[in-house]
């Protein structure tokens, strides 16, 4: 079970560091590739999770924004992921799926 457990999870955001984490944490833009590839070179990782992305509301305010984050993100993200040899999880929101409440 050495292979569970926030030991092997490696989190990162734009936020300062969170003391409450128990994992490890990188303080990271998912524009900046070359820090987001070193992240994944010096540390192993061998599954992303990319989460990274400016939802509708805050993007319709900044569309440029929204595009360079949310585009470039996960291009870096997936560019990363095959040339590491890494699974990769980008999942999508519900919003692009549309429906009644949307």
């Amino acid at each position: 079970m050495k292979d569970l457990g926030a030991n092997q999870v490696i989190a990162a955001d734009l936020i300062n560091h969170d003391p409450t984490l128990e994992c490890k944490y990188y303080q990271l833009d998912v524009r900046d590739k070359e820090k987001y590839e070193a992240i994944v070179q010096e540390e192993g990782v061998d599954y992303i999770l990319h989460l990274a992305a400016i939802l509708s509301s805050l993007g319709e305010q900044n569309p440029d924004h929204a595009y360079d984050v949310n585009f470039h993100g996960a291009s870096n993200a997936l560019n990363i992921a095959k040339d590491h040899d890494c699974q990769l999880f980008l999942p999508s929101s519900i919003a692009v799926f549309g429906g009644p409440n949307f």
